[in-house]
């Protein structure tokens, strides 16, 4: 169980490298998990993907998966500051990041104050509080179709809230506790950071990072990403967003303030895509690398040739 002690904070993290031919430059990713889960995310299917082409370096956020956690320190701006130790502790002077959900906005707010530590940006259905402030249930286009699912195990939800995701994640936690079959079923139709084997595991972490931290109080507050830094990042950036996310307004701003991200939203895909379609995520990363020495396939996948056919196809945000 390899842990970094840094200056402030103790973090988990797991490293991923395959035998390179001789003469071969090694490209460096790191990987950033969500809220509620932990370096898992990527460890089974998507990370030995890529370590195909690259070292692959995944850790726990403070507070998460095995990494040590302080009562305090869970703003964006403090987390992006943890990842800094951790790669200067591994040796990483750049790397190419991959990020979900919140911790996109980790991995952006390291961007903007180390751009020369970062060589591509891949931001994985990612909301940042700076360009959609609110995440109200009422404001989600897809809503109608979860509410009678969500009434029938018993959730209550603030319609008009602000943090929806956050009122999600505690309910479902606290499902996966107690009533582990009701989870089971739910899971089914709805992932989260607490389905699966792991799943109970996770959710108690959740709950305790929510009762015994400052967390819930920082992770909307603190720190989030400086908007006006975003229009100067020059590495190639790449937002993959769920046709179901309740991120899109964040896909459509980022669109507008980074000229050059390649922006796509996955049909039929949700906020926990990479779950289930860790090819979406892989295939982009690996042609940011330098791979040139692998194999290369006879043909790629058609969705990455940037036609658009219906809804088979994922939808370029277009420039106006």
């Amino acid at each position: 169980m390899p842990l970094a002690q840094l200056e402030q904070i103790t973090l988990h993290y797991v490293t991923l490298d395959q035998p390179r031919p001789i003469g071969a430059r090694r490209e460096e990713v790191v990987m950033v998990h969500g809220l509620g889960a932990n370096l898992g995310f990527w460890y089974l299917r998507i990370a030995p993907m890529l370590s195909a082409y690259a070292r692959v370096t995944l850790f726990d956020l403070r507070g998460h998966g095995l990494s040590e956690m302080p009562r305090s320190g869970y703003g964006v701006d403090r987390l992006a500051a943890d990842m800094r130790e951790l790669l200067d502790h591994l040796g990483i002077g750049s790397a190419h990041l991959v990020a979900h959900s919140f911790g996109g906005s980790v991995a952006a707010h390291f961007a903007c104050l180390h751009p020369d530590r970062v060589k591509s940006l891949t931001l994985v259905d990612t909301r940042m509080r700076s360009l959609q402030p609110n995440l109200r249930l009422r404001d989600w286009a897809h809503w109608p179709r979860y509410r009678d699912l969500m009434r029938e195990n018993g959730f209550v939800f603030d319609e008009d809230g602000g943090e929806f995701g956050i009122q999600l994640f505690n309910q479902m936690a606290r499902l996966r506790v107690h009533e582990p079959d009701r989870a089971d079923r739910l899971g089914a139709m709805m992932p989260s950071p607490f389905s699966g084997k792991n799943g109970k595991r996770s959710a108690m972490r959740w709950l305790e990072l929510i009762e015994r931290t400052t967390a819930l109080d920082e992770f909307g507050r603190a720190g989030d990403v400086p908007t006006d830094r975003l229009p100067s990042l020059r590495m190639p950036i790449v937002g993959l967003y769920g046709e179901y996310s309740q991120a899109l307004e964040t896909a459509r701003e980022l669109s507008r303030l980074c000229e050059h991200a390649d922006i796509r939203i996955l049909p039929r895909a949700g906020h926990f895509f990479p779950l289930h379609m860790p090819e979406k995520v892989v295939e982009p990363v690996a042609r940011l690398l330098d791979a040139s020495w692998l194999p290369q396939p006879t043909a790629a996948p058609a969705w990455m040739h940037g036609t658009v056919t219906g809804l088979a196809e994922p939808v370029l945000l277009k420039k106006t």
